[in-house]
């Protein structure tokens, strides 16, 4: 389809060159390679051909470096002798020395600095982004942050903590000690495919986890930048890459018994993940997504609140799990909201969004159409112009959907912004919490008391006051969904306790005259009142 559509209101090294200590494991390139063979890894060809090894060469399976898979026709087979490498490498204690950790963790800092342009215009060309500003703004700039974070912290992360023990158990101490899962499965998505495959992995990485990393073949370039650089920076005994596999590579992975599964993507296959998990009792996080609201009463300035509702609406043309998917709107403000947008949209992108250097495309044609069918399920206002070959969809407003429709039913996921008029705050609020409870909600108001409403009522992950999406790019605050729109949360600290474990640890003393006679049989009257005594004692 190469016509423009019109729909409108009628229709080689894993340690840095940097670093003055280098770890045991740092080698050159050929070396590592032989070391593969040695282990029964495989060899890679120069040329990126089939490992053939004498261990592998049955399998149909291409190891680089990193012992990065990249499955053919035996996946299965493939991704368990890579689980198998992982958890070796685990057992054997690769990942519990901290250093190691600081090792990966400044080799993936590394990465980012020496390569960043590179991984910026793949980002650019996955999804038709024809200026870098907002891959620096949500990718990366975030994971920058997040891994200094963790290097500056990861001392602090891992020591025990002391806590205190009642005065009954004494003399003992008790102590938390924060154990590394063991081996860990992130599957990460193609809207961000840096920020959402590399901040979980630096969460994995600092708590003392091997990783299989499946990176998504959707975000084609992304993922065959990432995957290569991976191989280089890391070292291969503590990760696995996997980028070109679809479906059946992650019927394959999740067939597999994990530490823990941390997943990003559609509610749709989230479930499924959970799903197989659930067989093996393996812990899950889930980074799904869902219908975002975005409540505006009357007391707001209009003109600031479409500009940032614009923003948080079309940023990455929509493709984002925590983008505004409906707005809610007194019936009288309808008419003025939607002017309000237009006014913002065409300061943003011009009278043409086509023709913006600002405005992205969509990742792929089968997303252009899919949203294109949404056009009928309701009244286009504003914008409807889509061009499936170019991977366009414009900046679209639309309003009064058909009742059981897509529109109102499934996350929209693309620059289509649907309007909803209410009579009043409560009705609002009766609509929003009838449904899935959404990953975010944004809502506009400088009452007080309507803002304190909204977040006491509304069950989601995050609420935003008066902005959208900014929450993101907090560190310190917990980011995650609830229900349908997700399990677990993670980011700064959260993201090292994602991967931990809070181990118990009680220490008692070993001297005879300081054991406690009363626990043991046999018991009396006068043991239970004593115990009753010392129990309810306090420091």
């Amino acid at each position: 389809d190469t016509h423009t559509h019109t729909h409108t209101k009628n229709n080689t090294h894993y340690l840095p060159r940097h670093d003055t200590a280098p770890p045991p494991f740092h080698m050159e390139r050929a070396g590592v390679l032989s070391r593969h063979v040695a282990w029964g890894w495989g060899s890679a060809a120069a040329d990126g051909g089939t490992a053939t090894s004498a261990s592998s060469r049955h399998l149909p399976l291409r190891v680089g470096a990193c012992g990065a898979v990249a499955a053919h026709s035996d996946e299965e087979r493939a991704v368990a002798e890579a689980h198998g490498r992982l958890s070796s490498a685990f057992r054997a204690g690769l990942s519990f020395e901290v250093r190691w950790r600081r090792r990966q963790l400044r080799a993936l800092q590394h990465l980012l600095s020496e390569h960043r342009n590179e991984l910026v215009a793949a980002v650019c060309h996955d999804l038709g982004k024809q200026h870098s500003h907002e891959v620096f703004v949500s990718e990366i700039n975030v994971v920058t942050v997040e891994v200094e974070h963790a290097l500056e912290h990861l001392s602090r992360w891992v020591q025990p903590e002391s806590v205190s023990t009642p005065l009954f158990l004494q003399p003992s101490k008790s102590y938390v000690f924060k154990d590394p899962l063991g081996v860990t499965l992130i599957i990460s998505p193609w809207n961000y495919p840096l920020n959402l495959a590399l901040v979980p992995l630096i969460g994995s990485i600092a708590a003392g986890n091997c990783t299989f990393l499946k990176l998504s073949r959707h975000s084609k370039a992304t993922s065959k930048a990432l995957h290569q650089l991976l191989e280089r920076y890391l070292d291969p005994r503590g990760l696995v890459v996997e980028s070109e596999g679809g479906a059946s590579m992650i019927q394959a992975l999740t067939a597999l018994k994990w530490n823990h599964i941390f997943f990003t993507g559609s509610c749709s296959v989230g479930r499924i993940v959970y799903e197989r998990a659930a067989k093996f009792l393996t812990p899950v996080t889930l980074e799904l997504g869902g219908k975002n609201p975005c409540v505006i009463d009357g007391s707001v300035d209009m003109e600031l609140t479409c500009k940032r509702v614009a923003w948080g609406k079309f940023f990455n043309a929509g493709q984002t799990c925590i983008g505004v998917d409906y707005v809610i709107v007194p019936h009288h403000l309808e008419g003025a909201f939607i002017e309000g947008m237009r006014r913002a949209i065409e300061g943003f992108y011009g009278a043409n969004p086509r023709d913006s250097e600002s405005f992205p495309r969509i990742i792929s044609e089968y997303h252009v159409q899919r949203l294109a069918k949404l056009l009928d399920d309701g009244e286009v206002v504003f914008g409807g112009e889509y061009n499936v070959k170019e991977k366009y969809f414009a900046p679209t407003i639309m309003r009064a959907p058909k009742e059981g429709s897509l529109l109102i039913q499934d996350e929209i996921f693309g620059p289509i912004l649907l309007v909803k008029c209410v009579s009043n705050v409560e009705e609002a609020l009766e609509y929003i919490e009838e449904r899935p409870h959404p990953l975010a909600t944004y809502v506009f108001t400088n009452h007080t008391s309507i803002q304190s409403k909204c977040i006491q009522r509304i069950r989601c992950g995050s609420i935003v006051v008066n902005d959208c999406l900014i929450h993101f790019a907090n560190h310190n605050l917990p980011f995650g969904g609830v229900g349908e729109s997700g399990l677990g949360s993670y980011h700064g600290d959260g993201t090292f306790n994602t991967f931990t474990h809070r181990k118990s640890v009680m220490m008692s003393s070993t001297r005879k005259w300081l054991d406690v006679p009363m626990k043991y049989p046999p018991y009396s009257d006068t043991k239970s009142w004593v115990v009753e005594k010392v129990a309810n004692l306090r420091w």
